[in-house]
């Protein structure tokens, strides 16, 4: 789906008193069907610390 390119992620992360963060996650990709849209990505750098995994619901 997105393996024609190199993209990166960014998620900019909002907490109640106004604190944020983000989470990089660079050559990010999404599978295609036969693979059921798994998420990859090479590394991650930000300020999210233990919030740096993705859960999609």
């Amino acid at each position: 789906m997105t393996g024609l390119k190199n993209y990166q992620l960014r998620v900019d992360l909002a907490v109640p008193g106004g604190t944020q963060y983000h989470a990089l996650y660079a050559n990010f990709s999404i599978n295609d069907e036969d693979d059921n849209y798994r998420i990859s990505h090479d590394s991650y750098s930000g300020t999210a610390g233990l919030f740096h995994t993705i859960i999609i619901i």
